[in-house]
């Protein structure tokens, strides 16, 4: 018995796959395909959805998910992606901007502090230091 294992390389195709039979998409493919989305639209969070449930323990398919969750401000899923997103600067870096939504400073910035190389991460902790002096009325949303 042989197997033909097909790529998919349009986009449209890849989406129309994503919704009947994601079972058959690569990550690759997931990725190429929110490339052609704009960004934080339903279509472009589906695609990280369906990513994460294909790929549950993939670290980048957390980090994506955890993001997009966040887009529409389903905190609570974040807090659940981000828990097998890894230990990257992008996921201390989203960890940050999830505890910042959350009111939760100190662990913000401790998060914000392990991302370093993330040039919006030293503005984030500066953001959190001019609100807990009490020097901006109006919290700033993180992204």
């Amino acid at each position: 018995m042989t197997y033909k294992v097909r790529a998919y390389y349009d986009p449209e195709e890849i989406i129309e796959v994503m919704r009947t039979q994601p079972q058959k998409l690569s990550l690759a493919e997931l990725y190429a395909a929110a490339q052609t989305l704009t960004p934080g639209s339903d279509d472009f969070n589906e695609v990280f959805e369906v990513a994460v449930r294909m790929f549950p323990n993939d670290a980048n398919a957390n980090l994506n998910a955890a993001n997009a969750a966040m887009s529409t401000g389903n905190l609570k899923a974040a807090e659940r992606y981000l828990e097998k997103a890894g230990d990257s600067e992008e996921a201390e870096y989203a960890r940050g901007v999830l505890a910042a939504r959350m009111d939760d400073f100190d662990t913000a910035t401790t998060h914000f502090g392990k991302a370093s190389s993330i040039p919006q991460a030293k503005d984030a902790i500066d953001t959190i230091e001019r609100i807990k002096a009490g020097k901006d009325k109006v919290r700033i949303k993180l992204q």
